[in-house]
C-alpha cells in the first residue's frame, strides 16, 4: 500500500509499518521479489535469495533479542543467505551501519538502499523519485 493513502486512512500511522512498507517497495523498486518466513517463534520480514533482512523502525534494548533471535533461527534453516538488520535511523547500539556483529554475523543496514543512477529519456530516476515525494 502506497505509504500516502496508508496515512489519510489511518488516524494513528504505526511508524513500524510504515518503515517497513518503505522498505518492501523500496526492494520492488530495486528489481527484488521479496518472501517472508514465518514460524511460531517469530518471522523474517524479507527473505531475499542471498539475505534474510529483519525491518525495525529502531534497534534498542526492548526489541534487539527478539529481532536478533529470529534471524538466528532463520540462519539455521536458511544458512546461504546473509542475516541482516534493517533500521530506520543510525543505531544506538555498539555496531554501526555496515558492520557485523561479531557474535552472530548480523549486519546492520540503516536508511534506504542506495539508488543506482539511471538515465532515461534524458532524465535522472533519482530526480524524479525525489520530485515525487514532495
Amino acid at each position: 500500500m502506497d505509504n500516502g493513502l496508508y496515512q489519510v486512512i489511518r488516524t494513528k500511522p504505526d511508524r513500524e509499518q510504515l518503515w517497513e512498507n518503505a522498505c518492501f517497495l523500496e526492494l520492488l523498486r530495486k528489481g527484488k521479489k521479496p518472501d517472508f518466513w514465518l514460524e511460531n517463534k517469530g518471522e523474517i520480514d524479507f527473505v531475499m535469495d542471498s539475505e534474510l533482512i529483519q525491518v525495525c523502525l529502531d534497534l534498542h534494548e526492548g526489541n534487539e533479542v527478539r529481532e536478533k533471535s529470529s534471524l538466528v533461527r532463520a540462519m539455521n534453516r536458511m544458512p546461504d543467505r546473509k542475516p541482516v538488520i534493517w533500521t530506520r535511523e543510525q543505531s544506538r547500539t555498539r555496531e554501526q551501519s555496515g558492520e557485523e556483529d561479531p557474535e552472530t554475523g548480523i549486519m546492520l543496514r540503516s536508511g534506504l538502499i542506495p539508488l543506482e543512477t539511471k538515465i532515461e529519456h534524458g532524465v535522472s530516476l533519482l530526480t524524479c523519485r525525489k520530485l515525487t515525494r514532495l
